[in-house]
């Protein structure tokens, strides 16, 4: 009896393996544009390489690129995107400190677009029912962007600097519309 069950259980864990393989398999990303290839190229000259684990150079432009492009339904930007830059005796510290650089700049782009969600309402606050929703909305988007959720990596690429440090530049976003859906 333990036999069969566990022959049901590898047979299963195979198919659910080879199922999901060739789901994937007929997936392809984004083919990279020629100007990402040059910008990548131009980089690459300049010494940066991708940190160990991460995608090629092109790669990581074109889905940063991809992201900046998308928009949500008011036609402001869907993410926040911000870059941070440190040098390092080791990639592990630089990365850290790239990373907390990103996330202190982003967390600027929220300030600002708080900032300028409130000066919007303010200027055009109407009275009645149309400053009453217009109120809820930017309530809501306020307290929504002061939210912080999980932010995704665009790019992480690395490059030696004077002295034996490495330089580390990481890029980071934020999803507005997945901030939206968490509340």
């Amino acid at each position: 009896m333990k036999l069969t069950k566990t022959a049901i259980l590898l047979a299963t864990a195979i198919l659910t393996l080879v199922c999901t393989t060739t789901a994937f398999a007929g997936q392809t990303d984004e083919p990279v544009s020629k100007e990402t290839k040059k910008e990548a190229k131009k980089m690459e000259k300049e010494g940066w390489k991708p940190l160990p684990l991460a995608k090629p150079i092109a790669e990581q432009l074109q889905r940063s690129a991809d992201l900046r492009k998308e928009r949500l339904s008011d036609h402001l930007p869907r993410y926040f995107i911000a870059t941070g830059a440190a040098k390092a005796g080791s990639i592990d510290i630089a990365k850290t400190l790239a990373t907390e650089r990103a996330k202190q700049e982003l967390a600027a782009q929220m300030n600002a677009e708080v900032n300028l969600l409130t000066d919007y309402y303010l200027n055009n606050m109407q009275g009645g029912e149309t400053a009453s929703n217009s109120s809820s909305t930017i309530e809501t988007r306020v307290k929504t962007i002061q939210r912080v959720g999980k932010t995704t990596t665009l790019m992480e690429i690395c490059r030696d600097a004077e002295g034996g440090n490495i330089e580390v530049k990481v890029s980071i976003a934020l999803d507005k519309e997945a901030i939206l859906k968490d509340q």
